[in-house]
């Protein structure tokens, strides 16, 4: 993993607050499929991801206005939690097939023909698996069925566990080292989440998000920048809504094409004689 790890890809596909929370924020972390099948390393990784964010998300909140607290959470049911439209939501699972955005994107494949070109072709490009084992994350915004955003974050290709097994400090390895960078892509994650969808088309965070972790390859020991932080609570304070497992619903099945002709020329008839 010197290389780094190939953090990411996105396409572009408000509730009443009082006085007392209006600056409360959590971003929840959801196991979508369990981050190891040995439960002690499981356990390690959850607290190093945890831990990783909480610092990233204590200097967010520092730089984003009205004083906040910012409490990264993890939860067994996310549906089951209020979640408010400004919060953060992500996914965590050991790879790409076993995520919920290839699920979403092969139940919408027969659409993607009523889509304009270039939203067809992100769609395409992903359902033909850009995203593989090399990419540790993935964030689809989506606005033409949405809009929400959704994102994940595949734990496999930060865990070693020959390295942690071969390390005298093996809690420490597991915890800090392949947890936190987990943790980094999460953050990588939720920076496409939240600063994308406020930008326009020619927007890439890779190249314009201040470095850090905002790059596309985001390695062992990448660190934060301070224009990544800056960038990310100029952005937290937007609404943005999260998909939600369990309640976002798909939309119904649009019409095939010629279904939709044949409709618009039953109404023009109904039309003419009326």
């Amino acid at each position: 993993m010197g290389e780094g790890t190939q953090a990411t890809r996105s396409t572009s596909g408000s509730d009443t607050r009082n006085a007392v929370d209006s600056h409360a924020f959590t971003v929840w972390l959801q196991e979508e499929r369990p981050l190891s099948d040995d439960s002690a390393t499981r356990d390690l990784l959850r607290e190093g991801v945890k831990n990783r964010l909480q610092e990233l998300f204590d200097l967010v909140a520092d730089e984003s206005g009205p004083p906040r607290k910012i409490k990264v959470r993890w939860t067994a049911d996310v549906s089951a939690e209020s979640v408010k439209d400004n919060e953060i939501v992500i996914y965590f699972m050991k790879k790409y097939s076993q995520g919920l955005i290839k699920s979403y994107l092969e139940g919408r494949a027969d659409e993607r023909s009523m889509l304009p070109d270039q939203e067809r072709e992100n769609y395409q490009a992903l359902a033909d698996g850009v995203s593989t084992i090399q990419d540790g994350g993935l964030t689809l915004t989506e606005d033409s069925w949405g809009p929400w955003s959704l994102s994940e974050v595949y734990a496999e290709v930060c865990i070693d566990e020959s390295a942690a097994q071969d390390a005298a400090n093996s809690d420490e390895v597991v915890r800090d080292w392949q947890g936190g960078n987990i943790g980094n892509l999460a953050f990588h994650e939720a920076m496409h989440n939240q600063i994308d969808p406020t930008k326009r088309d020619s927007w890439d965070l890779h190249s314009s998000g201040g470095d850090g972790l905002a790059v596309a390859n985001v390695g062992e020991g990448t660190e934060h920048t301070n224009a990544n932080i800056e960038k990310m609570a100029a952005a937290i304070n937007k609404d943005r809504k999260q998909y939600i497992k369990g309640k976002t619903k798909p939309p119904a099945p649009a019409k095939k094409e010629e279904e939709k002709k044949e409709v618009d020329s039953d109404y023009a008839n109904l039309s003419s004689g009326l």
